[in-house]
């Protein structure tokens, strides 16, 4: 444990602060007999919280498990090192093209794609000439881009509005600018986490920009010592569930058990790095008229970070460069200089293990470690780097484990 943190009895707890009877209570139902809880000599009871969950990381995993028990009328509490929610989604936004802002208008106008079917009375933004709409609402850059799809409809910047989205309609924008994915009708798969962040923050179900620095965990209760941006804040929760890559570097405020070393220490990972850049060479088309997204990935090994993102960019510039050199008398192909408008690191990622592992029991034994000590397991790991069958994992396996490990526990408080 920590040498900044030690055991102190309820009555020390009491004497010390002076918090409310039932906060000297709960401090001494929760720890145990005899009544103890990892907790400085000088604490700040508000700054103790008490949850029936704790989660750790608020990717994809994680934030469907917090929703999910929160419509169940559980409590709990997201921890997550990073200052925004998603995990490996990452969205960039060019504000300069304006398509988000044009799929959100044509989104007000749901009926149109049925047919010339306005409302009544007409909103003047779509009688008024198509130029001046752009105008309004500040999206003229993509009006090329969109012109590219609707070269008959005569003069662009007089047409009126709804003569010109009659062809580049909601329907015709997205089949142009996404393959066939799923996703929100801005084309922003952040949206989703951005709601589920103000959600948690609003029940006061988040702590971002925060790390678990130390923990006490037993078999009905767990103890979390939490770095935040506010000071140390201190979790007693019914149940764990850690979303992150279980490597042993990020277990070890954990405290992991003996099985937990044993299993975990097998792992091999690759690492994963996404970019977006203006342009179109060797790269695949996102969203954005003009730009593209890269994608660089390494041999899997045992280093967690075997090259930082700045080695990657490089990389990909001196690969790009070379493609340039090949392709010089091909007029279509980009000959400017390689930048890039954004890029993010994702590893580990893709956790795994050998063959030999696989055929010596190594995923039987990491799947009995589910519920041992109040810890409960879910993320890319125990399924795959796919939000919908994390999703699935969740649903079938992980929140009924919890929900019935929540049922059986007897720690009060």
């Amino acid at each position: 444990m920590n040498d900044n943190f030690h055991f102190f009895t309820r009555s020390d707890i009491c004497s010390i602060t002076q918090p409310s009877v039932a906060l000297c209570a709960a401090l001494g139902a929760f720890s145990g007999a005899p009544p103890a809880s990892e907790l400085p000599s000088n604490f700040d009871p508000r700054n103790v919280i008490f949850r029936d969950v704790a989660i750790i990381g608020g990717g994809s995993s994680g934030i469907y498990a917090a929703i999910q028990l929160k419509y169940a009328g559980k409590s709990v509490i997201v921890v997550e090192f990073k200052p925004i929610v998603g995990g490996h989604t990452n969205t960039y936004t060019d504000r300069a093209t304006g398509i988000s802002k044009f799929i959100a208008f044509l989104t007000k106008y749901p009926q149109l794609a049925s047919g010339m079917f306005l409302p009544r009375p007409v909103p003047q933004e779509l009688s008024i000439p198509f130029g001046r709409l752009t105008k309004q609402l500040g999206i003229e850059a993509v009006v090329p881009f969109l012109i590219k799809w609707n070269t008959a409809t005569g003069d662009a910047s007089t047409i009126p509005a709804t003569e010109f989205i009659r062809v580049a309609g909601l329907e015709l924008v997205q089949q142009v600018i996404s393959p066939s994915f799923v996703t929100s009708t801005c084309r922003n798969n952040s949206e989703i986490y951005g709601k589920a962040q103000t959600e948690l923050l609003q029940a006061q179900s988040l702590l971002l920009s925060s790390e678990v620095i130390d923990s006490l965990r037993k078999e009905n209760k767990v103890e979390l010592v939490v770095k935040t941006l506010q000071g140390i804040k201190y979790i007693c929760v019914k149940k764990l569930i850690f979303t992150v890559p279980p490597r042993l570097e990020n277990l070890a405020p954990f405290n992991p058990t003996q099985n937990e070393r044993s299993v975990f220490v097998q792992w091999l990972n690759t690492s994963y790095y996404t970019c977006t850049k203006p342009g179109i060479v060797l790269a695949a088309p996102n969203a954005i008229p003009g730009h593209s997204n890269v994608y660089y990935s390494t041999p899997r090994g045992i280093t967690q970070y075997p090259l930082s993102v700045d080695a990657v960019k490089a990389r990909i510039v001196t690969e790009l460069k070379r493609a340039q050199v090949t392709n010089r008398n091909n007029s279509n192909f980009t000959q400017a200089q390689p930048e890039f408008v954004i890029c993010h690191c994702h590893v580990p990622f893709s956790l795994q293990v050998t063959s030999e592992d696989i055929a010596l029991g190594f995923y039987d034994r990491m799947n009995a470690l589910q519920g041992q000590k109040s810890k409960c397991w879910t993320g890319a790991t125990w399924r795959a780097h796919e939000s919908n069958v994390i999703w699935n994992f969740n649903k079938q396996i992980l929140l009924p484990m919890v929900m019935k490990g929540l049922q059986i526990c007897n720690t009060p408080y």
